[in-house]
């Protein structure tokens, strides 16, 4: 059972990052929105169509954060009910659980 608990506890961390990836990924958004305003209002459409770009990427970027964090987080209760009474068939459903939601969410990643 200790590679499930360290498996658990590797994924844990790696989904306890996420939030504070997330509000970075929105700082930097919200300042390719100013820029994007700003390019506009000088006139500069090249530059503002490309901040538009940049804007819309950090949208998606967002997005799949979210994603990611909820397929994580899913995971994980999958892997927590995985103990020494558990048969083999309930491992296998429970890490076969695990694995498709990780795997819907690893594409956008």
């Amino acid at each position: 059972m200790n590679q499930f608990v360290e498996i658990t506890e590797a994924l844990r961390g790696t989904h306890a990052q996420v939030p504070a990836l997330r509000s970075r990924v929105e700082r930097v958004r919200a300042s390719a929105i100013s820029l994007e305003n700003r390019a506009g209002s000088h006139g500069w459409a090249g530059v503002a169509a490309s901040m538009h770009a940049a804007v819309e990427a950090l949208e998606r970027v967002g997005q799949e954060l979210a994603d990611f964090q909820q397929a994580a987080e899913a995971a994980v209760t999958q892997l927590e009910l995985i103990d020494d009474q558990a048969s083999v068939t309930q491992i296998s459903t429970h890490l076969a659980a695990a694995e498709r939601e990780l795997d819907a969410a690893a594409p956008k990643l």
